[in-house]
């Protein structure tokens, strides 16, 4: 599977190892994905001296949260860029600079393995799924969050539907369904793959807070990995139509006092390894 994806693996190594989009992402996204962090942690409800994966752990901030709770947190992602942001970000946690699909760790080591958005990114989801599987101890609980297709976000729909009407199809590179882990049907089955036993998906609300119209465009074409490198390989006339629908898909959500909240749902999996 991994050589299906491959300009996209190569594009979200490149684009996550991009200071300016990590920042970008934190900026724009950051808040949002803290939503689904925080309810990862509560999932998982951590004891002192447990062993916690952070997986995909980008700029540390879930990190941090698992760091309070007194676990004995492991942290890993295929980003140095990210790594050094999550290193200042909760300094007290061990880092490893690796793939989520090839895990450096022995099996049944952790208590639990807890990822924020990263398994969506993946070029070999069922192979990564796998991999948590494996890591993890007998009874051990796997939670994981994923971004809401845009048929429920408005902020998605907000993006993708100008690109879906005006990008040069030709140019996009092909890329496993980044909201899969949001749809129970397709869900299930691969957590059941790999051996997990499914739990359940629940729905969390968070918003992207703008301003003015075209920051939803700025937002994901700055911010995120795949948008800015498809809008970098558009014509310029495709990419002002691709701006102008988004900005008329964000001038339909409702406004409020400083701008907009543009409503971008997040889904929360959850499962354990069998006894």
């Amino acid at each position: 599977m991994m050589g299906d994806y491959a300009t996209f693996a190569e594009r979200e190594r490149e684009g996550w190892s991009s200071a300016g989009i990590a920042a970008a992402f934190r900026h724009w996204f950051g808040p949002a994905a803290e939503v689904g962090a925080r309810r990862l942690v509560e999932i998982a409800d951590p004891r002192p001296h447990q062993e916690v994966l952070d997986l995909c752990c980008g700029q540390g901030a879930m990190t941090r949260m698992l760091r309070a709770t007194g676990a004995h947190v492991v942290a890993l992602d295929f980003s140095e860029t990210m790594l050094e942001a999550a290193r200042a970000n909760a300094p007290r946690a061990e880092y490893h600079l690796g793939d989520a699909q090839d895990l450096p760790f022995d099996a049944g080591r952790f208590d639990a393995v807890l990822c924020s958005l990263g398994i969506p990114h993946l070029p070999d989801q069922p192979r990564a799924l796998a991999e948590v599987a494996r890591v993890l101890r007998p009874g051990g609980r796997f939670a994981m969050s994923a971004w809401v297709g845009p048929e429920a976000s408005p902020a998605f729909a907000a993006i993708l539907g100008p690109i879906r009407e005006h990008a040069e199809p030709g140019l996009i590179p092909k890329q496993p369904d980044l909201n899969r882990f949001a749809r129970p049907a397709e869900a299930e089955p691969l957590i059941a793959e790999a051996g997990l036993r499914y739990e359940g998906i629940e729905r969390l609300k968070a918003v992207l807070e703008i301003e003015s119209p075209d920051q939803l465009f700025e937002a994901f074409s700055t911010g995120t990995v795949a948008v800015s490198m498809l809008l970098r390989d558009q014509p310029r006339e495709r990419v002002a139509a691709i701006l102008a629908g988004s900005i008329a898909a964000v001038r339909l959500q409702p406004q409020t006092e400083t701008g907009w909240q543009v409503a971008m749902p997040l889904a929360v999996l959850s499962a354990t390894r069998p006894d």
